[in-house]
C-alpha cells in the first residue's frame, strides 16, 4: 500500500493534483488548504490514502502527515465518507479538528458548509475519547474560524470565496484564525477586493 509519493505537480486543480512519479501521473484529491500550498513543476512529498468503492477507486492526498491520520480517523467515523473529511481537511488545519473534538465543539465543524450539525455532533461523540492517541499538537488558542465565516456568509459570500479568502490570507499570515475577528475579516475582504479587480 501506497504511503507516500515524491514526485513533481504537473497539473493543479480546485481540489485535484497530478502528480507525475516515474513517468507516471497520478489524480489525486487534496483538500483545498493544502492545494492552495502547491505550485505547478516543483517536487513534493504527497502522503496518500487509496480508497476503493464498488466502482472504482480514487486517490486522497496530503501535504502533511497529520491530515492524513485525522483522514483516516474521521472516515472510521459513522456516515463520514471520504468527500466529507476531505471538505472539514479543506477549512480547517488537523490542530484545528482536534480542538474542536476535545473542547466539545461541534459548532467549529458544522459551521463549514455541507456539514450538518449531526455529523459534527458525531463526530465530537466518536473521536473525543480516542483522538488524542494521534499525538498532533494543539495550539493554544481559540480559532476564530467559525466566527470568520459566519461574518463572511453575512456579507453574502460564497463558500468557494470565503474558503479563497481564508487560504490566501493564510499563505502571508498563518495566525490569519487567531487575530482579533475584526481583524481577520479585514484581511479576508481585502483579499476578495484584490481578487475581483
Amino acid at each position: 500500500m501506497f504511503e507516500y509519493f515524491v514526485g513533481k505537480v504537473t497539473e493543479v486543480e480546485e481540489n485535484r493534483i497530478v502528480v507525475e512519479v516515474n513517468n507516471i501521473g497520478y489524480s489525486i484529491l487534496l483538500p483545498l488548504r493544502d492545494v492552495n500550498l502547491l505550485e505547478v513543476n516543483r517536487e513534493y512529498k504527497i502522503y496518500v490514502h487509496k480508497h476503493v468503492y464498488e466502482d472504482g477507486e480514487e486517490l486522497y492526498g496530503f501535504i502533511d502527515r497529520d491530515s492524513k491520520k485525522l483522514f483516516l480517523v474521521l472516515t472510521g467515523v459513522s456516515n463520514v465518507g471520504p468527500r466529507i473529511a476531505l471538505r472539514i481537511l479543506s477549512y480547517l488545519s488537523p490542530s484545528e479538528i482536534v480542538r474542536a473534538v476535545t473542547t466539545n465543539k461541534p459548532e467549529v465543524i458544522s459551521a463549514i458548509k455541507g456539514v450538518g450539525d449531526k455529523v459534527a455532533e458525531r463526530i465530537v461523540a466518536e473521536l473525543k475519547n480516542t483522538i488524542h492517541r494521534l499525538g498532533i499538537k494543539v495550539e493554544g488558542e481559540e480559532s476564530n474560524f467559525d466566527d470568520l465565516v459566519k461574518a463572511l456568509r453575512s456579507l453574502g459570500y460564497n463558500q468557494n470565496e470565503i474558503l479563497f479568502a481564508i487560504n490566501t490570507v493564510r499563505k502571508q499570515n498563518p495566525n490569519l484564525l487567531y487575530l482579533d475577528l475584526s481583524s481577520a475579516l479585514h484581511l479576508c475582504l481585502s483579499a476578495l477586493k484584490s481578487s475581483s479587480k
